[in-house]
């Protein structure tokens, strides 16, 4: 039996699904690389390692990121499997439709500092890539692009700040 899927992000070398998953499982997303030019192609591999590895250490520190349930290589590409958040929604999307609760900037103030506190550079850090749950939790997402840095200047929280108040 087939499982559902629907794609919630494309782009030529990245596409964001969303898979049904089994009854014990639940519904998970996976985020499949597969760049559609073979030189660029043989670093998917790497880039799908690296990023299931940062969310498998940041969710072990207790960061608000989607929890990682694998990594697969398959035909159509390099997958990284996340647990799926039910009823989230991107940052910019609330802010568009006026739903941003008084509590959200605290607490994704809080989040992006222990991001800082652990030393990891998000690199693509915008409000598409900010997922709030319906208890109002903000997870960050999209680590492909994430590196630690052995130390992060306090201008970094505040340049990572204002990108996500400027909304790009």
């Amino acid at each position: 039996m087939s499982q559902r899927t629907s794609v919630l992000k494309q782009n030529p070398a990245r596409t964001v699904l969303w898979v049904e998953g089994s009854a014990s499982s639940g519904p998970r997303v996976v985020k499949r690389f597969h760049h559609p030019q073979p030189l660029r192609a043989l670093r998917d591999g790497p880039r799908a390692r690296r990023e299931h590895r940062m969310l498998e250490a940041l969710h072990a520190a207790g960061l608000a990121v989607p929890e990682p349930l694998g990594l697969e290589r398959t035909a159509e590409g390099w997958e990284v499997h996340m647990r799926w958040i039910p009823g989230a929604r991107p940052l910019d999307e609330l802010a568009e439709d006026g739903e941003l609760t008084p509590d959200l900037p605290r607490a994704l103030g809080r989040s992006l500092a222990h991001l800082h506190e652990l030393g990891i550079e998000h690199r693509d850090l915008h409000p598409g890539n900010v997922l709030v749950s319906e208890q109002g939790t903000a997870f960050l997402v999209d680590f492909a692009r994430a590196r630690r840095r052995a130390r992060r200047p306090p201008r970094d929280l505040s340049r990572d700040l204002e990108v996500l108040a400027a909304g790009s």
